[in-house]
């Protein structure tokens, strides 16, 4: 990697950090069965934990577009025309274009467990939306640095849909 890339800070560091702990412990629970992970909740840090509200556990068709426990992928939200791009919350710069057509996103990516809730909502325009996609490197995986207020709901739902 280049010394010009977002690890060369503390907060870059941290944020990789984070991600990469999400994705090698879903990787690492091939095989394993939900509930042990529920089980040991407490044990697992804030990334881990998130690794249970993946659609593996509970819907491995990843082509459906509606879903019993975080709602339909795509939202009918009612944009004012107003909303600006926030390309400034994922990349720390405004975005450059003038009146861009604005796309409501999934902050926390619907393939990954990530609710159709207004506190999962971003607004990006079309060019930073295909930009974004699934990725999650940009979140600080914790409870202090985004709003995971979703995620006890969440997690609750998919208990009741597994048992």
């Amino acid at each position: 990697m280049s010394d010009s890339d977002d690890l060369g800070n503390k907060s870059g560091q941290h944020r990789y950090a984070t991600v990469s702990e999400y994705v090698t412990f879903l990787f690492n629970t091939e095989g394993r069965k939900w509930s042990d992970l529920y089980d040991m909740e407490d044990e697992l840090t804030f990334p881990e934990r998130l690794v249970l509200i993946h659609p593996r556990w509970y819907n491995p068709n990843t082509k459906i577009t509606n879903c019993g426990v975080r709602g339909r992928r795509r939202r009918d939200l009612k944009l004012t025309g107003q909303e600006p791009c926030d390309s400034i919350k994922n990349w720390d710069y405004e975005c450059p274009f003038d009146k861009p057509k604005i796309m409501c996103d999934h902050i926390f990516p619907w393939s990954l467990g990530g609710p159709s809730l207004p506190n999962n909502t971003a607004y990006l325009c079309q060019f930073h939306n295909l930009l974004k996609g699934p990725d999650i490197h940009h979140l600080e995986l914790n409870e202090d640095n985004y709003n995971f207020g979703w995620f006890p709901e969440i997690l609750e739902r998919v208990r009741k849909q597994l048992r």
